[in-house]
């Protein structure tokens, strides 16, 4: 051959990664090395293997508040997976738990993705954990506090005749209630009262007073003409005839007409005087009689 089809080997100087590279492709006698820039973890990442002269950086998503890890990371193109903590769970702060935190009792979360729970409100209650809304306290309970897991029976001598209150009724007047959780209070029967509210029980009526129907403050004194011995009665006893009662609330028996006096009616303040040529010679006569002949009056 002719010397000048001969020529020498031509060599290129070889490529070095700088320190934000690193290499993808090593050298060869033949290639050169093939470097890449070295891969940043983004905001909601974090460096789970530091890179190397010949290796890349790996990075490791984070799940953020509000969000569990459904899957792991597999490899540099298959990164964790995050998932939205359901209804009723949270979690509070970024990383890659495996699943949410339950709501505790008396409190409840609506909506998914949350990283709090809502406590209950006053009357109601939750006495489970992992819950999505709280429960009205019955009608005969209430809840006068937030994040709660129960609610309270009404006292004796009040009632809640409603759902979701935060409290109690005092029972009214003329009215009481001798169990707790009551959703109505009782009337007092009739001989029987009570001036005060909130109370357990009612009162009998005193003698010369009565009751004659239920639910009453207070008691009645008997009228004229009327009158009654015994505690706790819905009615007076009426004088009869004969007889007359000039006081109110009288707790004695009903007083005889004197002699030359007569009542023939019931319930009556007086006795009425014998007319002329008439008269009455007993005491507690019902009439008068005429006078015989022969006399006069």
């Amino acid at each position: 051959k002719d010397a000048g089809d001969h020529h020498d080997r031509e060599c290129a100087k070889r490529t070095v990664c700088q320190s934000n590279e690193w290499e993808h492709v090593a050298a060869s006698t033949t290639s050169d090395r093939v470097c890449q820039p070295t891969t940043t973890c983004g905001a909601s990442q974090v460096e789970s293997m530091a890179p190397t002269t010949t290796s890349d950086r790996e990075c490791t998503t984070v799940c953020a508040p509000g969000m569990f890890q459904s899957a792991a990371r597999v490899s540099h193109s298959v990164n964790t997976k995050c998932q939205q903590c359901p209804e009723g769970q949270f979690k509070e702060a970024a990383g890659n738990d495996k699943q949410c935190s339950d709501c505790p009792k008396g409190a409840y979360q609506a909506s998914a993705g949350k990283t709090t729970c809502k406590l209950c409100a006053w009357g109601k209650h939750q006495k489970l954990e992992g819950q999505q809304s709280c429960k009205a306290c019955a009608a005969g309970r209430f809840q006068s506090g937030t994040g709660k897991p129960f609610c309270i029976l009404c006292a004796a001598g009040q009632f809640n005749d409603e759902e979701a209150q935060p409290t109690c009724f005092e029972c009214s007047v003329g009215t009481f209630e001798t169990e707790s959780g009551a959703v109505a209070c009782s009337k007092c029967a009739k001989g029987q009262f009570q001036a005060s509210k909130g109370t357990t029980s009612c009162k009998k009526c005193a003698a010369g007073t009565f009751a004659s129907w239920e639910g009453k403050d207070t008691c009645d004194a008997c009228a004229l003409g009327r009158w009654q011995a015994d505690v706790g009665q819905g009615s007076c006893k009426i004088c009869g005839a004969g007889t007359h009662m000039d006081v109110k609330g009288s707790v004695g028996a009903c007083k005889l007409c004197a002699t030359g006096q007569y009542q023939d009616a019931p319930a009556r303040a007086t006795c009425t005087a014998c007319g002329v040529g008439t008269f009455a010679a007993q005491l507690g006569s019902g009439e008068c009689k005429a006078c015989a002949k022969g006399q006069f009056q």
